[in-house]
C-alpha cells in the first residue's frame, strides 16, 4: 500500500471530512511540513491542515505497517487493520492528548485493533507471555537479538525466531528493537504495568537468544 494512498481509499467514508481529505489527496503537501515534529503536525491536523495528516502518514506509515504485518497472523487482514488504525486517528484527532507523543497514540491504537482481531479470530486463544519455565534474562555479554535486525545472513532466522515468539512477548520485542521505545513507553502502549512490560521483554530476549545461538 502507497504511502499516499489512504487518504483517496477514504473517500466518502466521513461526509464531515470529505473536503480535508479531498485536499489531502488532490494536492502536494507543502514542503515545509516534512521538517515538522509531530506534535506540530498534529496540531495543525486538527486545526484543519489536511496536509499535515499526509505527512503523518507518510512519515510513519511503512513502520506502522510492518508492525501490523508481524502481528496479524492472517495476511488478507493486514491492510484492513492498517487502514482501520488510520481511521481510528482520524476519527480520534480531536481526542489526541498533546505532548502524550504521536508515536506512542498510534501504536496504543495498533495494539488495540490487533488484540481485537486476535481475539475476534480465536476468541479463546491465550495472549499470555510469561511461562513459569523460563529462566530470568541476565546480562551474559552475548549479542542483543536486537543487533541482529540488520544483518542479512541472519535476518530470515531472526524473523521465523521472532515470528514463534508468544504474541505479547513478540509485541514487547518489535516495539522496542524496531521502534526503539523505552519500557515505559512499551507499558503505555499495550496497557500494563511497568514490570509486566518489562517482564515480557526480558522473555522476549531469552527465546531470541537460545534461538540465535548458531548465528553468535
Amino acid at each position: 500500500m502507497s504511502a499516499i494512498a489512504l487518504p483517496s481509499m477514504m473517500s466518502g467514508l466521513f461526509p464531515g471530512e470529505a473536503k480535508e481529505r479531498d485536499t489531502a489527496a488532490s494536492s502536494s503537501p507543502r514542503p515545509h511540513d516534512a521538517t515538522a515534529g509531530d506534535e506540530e503536525l498534529m496540531r495543525r491536523y486538527r486545526s484543519g491542515d489536511a496536509d499535515a495528516f499526509v505527512h503523518l502518514y507518510r512519515r510513519h506509515g511503512d513502520r506502522l505497517h510492518r508492525f501490523v504485518r508481524r502481528m496479524v497472523s492472517d495476511w488478507a487482514e493486514v491492510d484492513e487493520v492498517f487502514q482501520e488504525i488510520w481511521i481510528a486517528v482520524i476519527r480520534g484527532k480531536d481526542r489526541y492528548v498533546s505532548g502524550s507523543g504521536f508515536t506512542t497514540w498510534l501504536f496504543t491504537i495498533a495494539h488495540h485493533r490487533a488484540v481485537e482481531r486476535r481475539r475476534a479470530r480465536s476468541p479463546f486463544a491465550r495472549v499470555d507471555s510469561v511461562d513459569p519455565n523460563e529462566v530470568e534474562l541476565v546480562d551474559d555479554g552475548n549479542p542483543d537479538p536486537g543487533d541482529f535486525m540488520h544483518r542479512v545472513d541472519v535476518s530470515q532466522a531472526l524473523l521465523d525466531a521472532i515470528a514463534q515468539l508468544p504474541w505479547l512477548q513478540r509485541e514487547a520485542f518489535l516495539l522496542r528493537a524496531e521502534e526503539e521505545m523505552s519500557i515505559e513507553q512499551i507499558a503505555l502502549v499495550t496497557g500494563v504495568g511497568h514490570d509486566t512490560a518489562k517482564s515480557r521483554l526480558r522473555y522476549a530476549y531469552t527465546r531470541l537468544r537460545k534461538s540465535l545461538e548458531t548465528w553468535r
